[in-house]
């Protein structure tokens, strides 16, 4: 795209100019500039470091710089848990020569080549760090906002920009959630988070306890044991361990997201049928990770090493954490660990915006969000404000990502309405009620991706009419229906339509 860009599109037949803020340049801003460009509007990316990539950038064992202030980093050994194949972008699939799991670097090399292929990294404002979001006086005429930001290297006064529409871009791994135990003030060896983890070498031949049983715990716990003298991990409710390769061929996120599952409703069954399996390969209760809950009723983990190193005794598991001592934990099944050097919450995090003046329109708990489709805050008069990216999946983020800047940005831009308030008030509270069935309260909304991309496919108009393109394009049709449910089907019809591209990606890569 030109430096001479026209940034005007037409809305009922009127010339429009309009500039959208982007607050974050991680994986979701990169793709929110992108879509902005493909529909004509101005944007301006203001991102608080002075590079891309957000959690993916490669600090090293130093850390992110300190006044960044950044919650998490993806660390050194750390592989991603769904295919090359279903992370990408729906436009820009990852290079052939990439393994089938990427590791950290490439997953940022991949999202630099993104940013350089189509031009993304002229429309961002680096050290630019936001402090306050507030709706225009005109706000209700005009729907705009007010972004005041500081420069992030300096304690220099705010600057201001007015924009028609913000679309917040920041991530869910905001805040830190740090546990307090009894005795922790007291404990003399280091407690640390998984979010500034970056490799097991300054934990070798020390003896190390690491806390919780989401994905970041078990890859640190396995991680760690390969320089720890001993590495316990400590769960409240076991584990489901899945492997990546689910058929031992085709890695698993291609054989659950095939359409006809979805049409037979037998994804659920496959998972339990998995879990089921699993338990015959395994002996979950002999080596302490027995699940409390069926497989689609507690978080899993997946990961290829954690039963062997579990079967070798390099990684002990344990029950949940009851207390310290000066030099050690105890279990709630009343066991003891001691001299024990080092603690590692795996505990996760706790999204949150608090640059938005209007705290009403992201609470801090999921269960008091009112967010359509996990995007638009129900109580704006005008939908000008978009939250992209802000909820735990199981699945890849980047296309998810993609689909909500789409729509995002086509409602924004009056291109597309949202439905009446009552109607979104009610999908919410019916969406509510459907996560807390399945997964309890939680400070994380869990949602299976694949189904979600459908919901957002669907409203925006590019979920794939596959009855009439059985008489069409047969081969197509087939390749829909029974591969993966890849990033591309969503670029063969409806806005952003991409079709021969699309259908090549499909072809070769389902």
């Amino acid at each position: 795209m030109s430096a001479e860009t026209n940034y005007n599109h037409k809305t009922n037949g009127k010339i429009i100019h309009k500039r959208i803020g982007i607050i974050g340049a991680g994986v979701s801003g990169l793709t929110a500039i992108k879509e902005c460009l493909d529909q004509g509007l101005e944007p301006v990316c203001l991102e608080q470091n002075n590079t891309i990539g957000g959690i993916w950038n490669v600090y090293g064992a130093s850390g992110p710089p300190e006044h960044l202030n950044l919650q998490a980093q993806m660390f050194a050994n750390i592989i991603m848990n769904t295919s090359k194949t279903m992370s990408c972008f729906s436009d820009f699939p990852m290079p052939e020569d990439f393994p089938t799991f990427i590791p950290c670097s490439k997953a940022m090399e991949y999202y630099q080549m993104y940013a350089d292929h189509f031009d993304l990294t002229r429309h961002i404002q680096f050290n630019k760090k936001v402090v306050n979001v507030r709706k225009t006086k005109d706000f209700e005429e005009t729907g705009r906002w007010e972004v005041s930001y500081v420069d992030a290297m300096s304690d220099g006064d705010p600057e201001t920009q007015t924009f028609d529409g913000v679309l917040v871009c920041t991530g869910v791994l905001s805040k830190r959630n740090m546990p307090d135990y009894p005795g922790q003030s007291e404990f003399e060896g280091k407690i640390s988070h998984s979010g500034s983890y970056w490799n097991g070498e300054p934990y070798k031949d020390k003896r190390v306890v690491v806390v919780g049983n989401s994905f970041s715990a078990v890859d640190i716990a396995v991680d760690v044991s390969k320089h720890a003298k001993e590495t316990y991990l400590s769960t409240r409710s076991g584990l489901w361990i899945l492997p990546r390769m689910y058929t031992g061929t085709k890695p698993w996120d291609t054989v659950l997201t095939q359409r006809w599952l979805f049409a037979t409703n037998s994804v659920p069954k496959i998972i339990q049928k998995t879990g089921k399996d699993l338990m015959t390969r395994f002996d979950y209760g002999k080596y302490g990770v027995m699940p409390k809950r069926g497989v689609l009723m507690q978080s899993q983990c997946i990961n290829d090493e954690v039963p062997l190193r579990l079967l070798y005794g390099l990684l002990k598991a344990k029950p949940g954490l009851n207390q310290f001592t000066k030099t050690g934990v105890t279990f709630t099944d009343g066991s003891t660990v001691e001299d024990v050097d080092a603690v590692i919450y795996g505990t996760g995090f706790r999204s949150e915006c608090p640059f938005l003046e209007d705290k009403t329109l992201f609470a801090e708990l999921p269960q008091n969000r009112y967010l359509f489709k996990q995007i638009f805050p129900i109580s704006l008069e005008k939908p000008t404000l978009a939250i992209i990216g802000q909820f735990y999946i199981y699945g890849p983020v980047a296309p998810t990502a993609e689909l909500q800047s789409r729509l995002a940005v086509r409602v924004i831009s009056g291109h597309q309405k949202l439905p009446p308030v009552e109607i979104m008030k009610k999908n919410i509270e019916e969406t509510r009620v459907g996560m807390q069935s399945q997964w309890g309260f939680t400070n994380a909304n869990m949602i299976f991706t694949y189904f979600y991309q459908i919901e957002i496919a669907s409203l925006l108009g590019v979920e794939p009419k596959l009855f009439k393109m059985f008489f069409t394009d047969n081969a197509l049709a087939m390749k829909c229906l029974k591969g993966g449910c890849v990033p591309a089907q969503f670029r063969l019809q409806g806005p952003g339509e991409k079709f021969n591209l699309a259908r090549k990606i499909i072809m070769e890569k389902s």
